[in-house]
C-alpha cells in the first residue's frame, strides 16, 4: 500500500475570512506552520503547499516554472 503524499497540506481547513497559504522554506514541509495557525483568528483558514519527494520516493522539482505548475495542479484537485 502506498501513501498519498501531497503537496497541498489542509493546516486548519475551517473559518469563513480569507484562506492563508504558506510555501515551505528550507525544510520542505509546512507542519511547522501548524503552530502558527494556532494563534490566528479562529476563523482563519490555513492552507500550505510543502515540496514534492519529501516521501522518499519522488523526485524532488528544482525548476520555479515545474514548482508553480505542481503547486497549480495539487490546488486545483482540492
Amino acid at each position: 500500500m502506498r501513501l498519498k503524499w501531497d503537496s497541498f497540506v489542509s493546516i486548519k481547513p475551517t473559518g469563513n475570512k480569507t484562506p492563508i497559504y504558506f510555501i515551505h522554506g528550507a525544510g520542505l514541509n509546512v507542519l511547522t506552520f501548524r503552530s502558527i495557525s494556532k494563534h490566528l483568528h479562529a476563523e482563519q483558514p490555513v492552507y500550505g503547499l510543502q515540496a514534492k519527494g519529501l516521501n522518499g520516493k519522488d523526485e524532488p522539482l528544482s525548476r520555479m516554472e515545474d514548482l508553480a505548475a505542481h503547486y497549480i495542479g495539487e490546488n486545483l484537485k482540492t
